[in-house]
């Protein structure tokens, strides 16, 4: 199965520069660039069991107002995703893909 990617949204450029990065060695970036992917990876999991969520609340018949917040926390965690990766990428100095998700239970 192939991933759409949007290609008008590049968080890495939108985050604000931080030369204290640089300050690091290699070691301690590596580091904290390999938490900044996990974590990114854990936002994209807690994704996916928002979205199972949202699904359920949807075929019970929740209000409308449960919905939208539901479905705004699916949104938030693939955001949250986001700006981790690019934190990941700025502590490593070079390109992370976009973490799988996995299966939510």
């Amino acid at each position: 199965m192939s991933r759409l990617r949007a290609t008008n949204d590049d968080t890495t450029s939108r985050l604000p520069d931080d030369p204290s990065i640089d300050e690091l060695d290699a070691e301690m970036r590596g580091r904290l660039g390999r938490q900044w992917a996990s974590r990114a990876q854990a936002e994209l999991r807690v994704a996916g069991v928002f979205t199972v969520v949202s699904h359920d609340l949807l075929e019970r018949g929740a209000d409308p107002a449960i919905l939208r917040i539901a479905a705004r926390a699916v949104s938030d965690e693939v955001r949250h995703a986001d700006l981790c990766r690019a934190l990941a990428e700025r502590y490593l100095g070079r390109a992370v893909p976009w973490p799988a998700a996995g299966r939510s239970p």
